[in-house]
Parts: structure tokens; C-alpha cells; sequence
């Protein structure tokens, strides 16, 4: 397997920059995630959406149904990624996931927003790199009933983010066995993925909370949650990143689940303090959460590459990313 240098890490950075610059001049202008004229799009223009880009891109976008609701309505996913890089290395997997809540129609506009910066400037050298270097998983329709029709829970009256039980499977609580279809297709999605990360985009804060939920005690990857999600909120302009227990406690989150069952170093993004914005607040909220997602994805990246010794660990400087110029060209000391 080729060994990964600070020379790649470095590339990675001014794509990275590249990505924030075609996005604000660019993509912004023209409105993201737009096409079918509303602001909040049903849910067979969101589908039909997935399968147009399929269709459209098939050598890096690939469409898979992933299950049926409660009511029977699809969840689908579109996955980003050439599906035979020309690298040595494996893609880097991220599943990003929206509308576990279905009245937070903000989150799945930032997933199709995302799809549309890709689709929009996938020819540009740095998204091409984007697309050899990681495979992303998106689910903008986790609970396609809710979404239709406006509610926070399943069509069950379920909330199925409290519906992922524990990693040891003996949850006695009802409502942390799986009792929604909708967490079921999840849980069975994650256990074939092998994923490195994932993010879950909810609504009503402004902020990033990793595991876990369900108790004080910082998981045994704490330093690393805190650095990454230090690192994305620096970049959105974010002040408020915690432990999810602390912003306040549940159980049988998402978050949890994916962290302590397989591994994976998730963490929740609250990218609007409002579900349905208006129109004038929704490209600036979609413009910062793609930055979020990529700045997310890069330090991911980096921590994945520390973690296997393949080079020397990523200087602290390198994670300032409060400005796109830090990011690209970090301050020279002072003489």
C-alpha cells in the first residue's frame, strides 16, 4: 500500500481550499440544492434528485435503496465516490445521514445541497481528488413518513433517534430495541459500510456533539471527538461543541450506537437553530455546512493517518482552519 505524506496532507489542504472557493463563487450564486424551484422539496423530487445524478454520473454516483419507512415509503441512498480510484489506498468511507427527525427540513437540504456542490463542479481537479479519496454515503431521507408530513417522529409516534440501543444489544427499555423499521435499515446499512465516520445533521441548535448521550463519562476516544468537532466548529464560526450528554442526556442516539458498536467516529451537526428556515437564511446555512462536512472529512483524514503511524503526526497548526486563508497558507512567524 502507498504511504500517505505530509505532502498529500498538504494537497489535500489546498483542495480543500479550492472546494470552499468554487462553492462561494461559484455553486452559492446559483442556489444550492434548488432544482425543482422549492424550497423544501417532497420527498419523489428528493428521490428523483438521487437517481438523476446516478444516472447522470455513474462513474463516481451510484444510487441503492435502502429500505421502506413505517408506511412504506423508500430510503435511499446516494453514494459519492469513484468506485475504482486511481490510488493505491482505500477511499475513506463517511456516511452522512439527515431528517432522523422528519420536521428538520434544513438537514436534508444540506445533504442535497452537498450533492448539488459535487455534481455542479465535479470536473474541478480538487473534487475529482475529493472523489478518489473518499466514499460518502448519503441518506437525506431518514424518516421519509416524517419528513412528509412535517413530524418529528416515525409514523409510529417514534422518535428514531432514541431508538438505537446499546452495544451490548441487553437494553431492557422498549424504546431502544429497534422497534422502528427505519433504525433497523440504518443498523444494517452501518454493518456493511466498514465506515470510518459519520455524520448526523439535525436541526435546532447551532453546534456539534459527539458520544455519548447517555452518560458524563467521556468515551475512551474523547480527545479525539474533541479535536475533530473543535476543528469543524472553528471552521463554521460554531461556539457551542460538546459532549452530547451535556447539552442534555438520552439514550439510544444514532451517535452512540455507530461509536460503540462499530467503531465509528460520528458526531451530530446541528446546522440551523431553526428546522425550516426562510429562503434568504438557507444558501449561507448550506454554504457553511459544506465547509463543516469537508473540514470533517480532512481532519478524519489526518487522524486516520497519525493513528497508523504512516507518517509523523499532523502539526497542531495545520487544524487552524478559522479562516480559509489558515487553512491554505498558515501564518508565517513573526520575524
Amino acid at each position: 500500500m502507498r504511504r500517505i505524506t505530509l505532502d498529500k496532507l498538504m494537497f489535500w489542504s489546498l483542495t480543500l481550499a479550492a472546494y470552499f472557493l468554487l462553492i462561494y463563487v461559484w455553486v452559492v450564486p446559483q442556489g444550492l440544492g434548488a432544482d425543482s424551484g422549492k424550497l423544501y422539496p417532497e420527498n419523489h423530487e428528493i428521490d428523483r434528485m438521487l437517481r438523476k445524478v446516478a444516472s447522470d454520473h455513474p462513474d463516481w454516483a451510484r444510487f441503492e435503496p435502502v429500505g421502506r419507512s413505517y408506511l412504506g415509503r423508500e430510503i435511499n441512498m446516494l453514494t459519492l465516490g469513484y468506485q475504482h480510484p486511481q490510488a493505491s489506498r482505500p477511499q475513506i468511507p463517511i456516511l452522512i445521514n439527515s431528517a432522523h427527525h422528519g420536521d428538520e427540513k434544513i438537514s436534508v437540504k444540506v445533504v442535497l445541497g452537498l450533492i448539488d456542490f459535487i455534481r455542479k463542479s465535479y470536473a474541478h481537479p480538487g473534487v475529482q481528488s475529493l472523489l478518489k479519496d473518499f466514499c460518502f454515503y448519503l441518506v437525506p431521507l431518514v424518516n421519509p413518513d416524517g419528513y412528509s408530513q412535517g413530524t418529528r417522529a416515525n409514523a409510529q409516534g417514534i422518535d428514531i433517534n432514541r431508538d438505537y440501543f446499546g452495544a451490548d444489544g441487553l437494553s431492557e427499555k422498549k424504546e431502544l430495541r429497534f422497534e422502528t423499521p427505519e433504525a433497523r435499515h440504518l443498523n444494517r446499512l452501518m454493518a456493511r459500510l466498514s465506515l470510518a465516520g459519520a455524520l448526523a445533521l439535525h436541526s435546532g441548535a447551532e453546534a456539534i456533539y459527539w458520544p455519548l448521550g447517555e452518560s458524563p463519562n467521556p468515551p475512551r476516544d474523547g480527545d479525539v471527538f474533541k479535536k475533530i468537532s473543535g476543528i469543524m466548529a472553528e471552521s463554521m464560526g460554531l461556539t457551542r461543541v460538546m459532549q452530547s450528554f451535556f447539552d442534555y442526556p438520552t439514550q439510544g442516539e444514532f451517535i452512540d450506537y455507530a461509536y460503540k458498536r462499530f467503531g465509528v467516529l460520528g458526531v451530530t451537526l446541528e446546522v440551523s437553530n431553526f428546522h425550516q428556515p426562510e429562503w434568504s437564511e438557507v444558501d449561507p446555512i448550506i454554504f457553511r455546512s459544506i465547509k463543516g462536512i469537508l473540514v470533517y472529512a480532512k481532519a478524519l483524514a489526518e487522524h486516520r493517518l497519525g493513528q497508523r503511524g504512516q507518517a509523523q503526526p499532523v502539526p497542531q497548526r495545520q487544524f487552524q482552519v478559522s479562516t480559509l486563508t489558515d487553512l491554505v497558507l498558515p501564518k508565517s512567524p513573526k520575524s
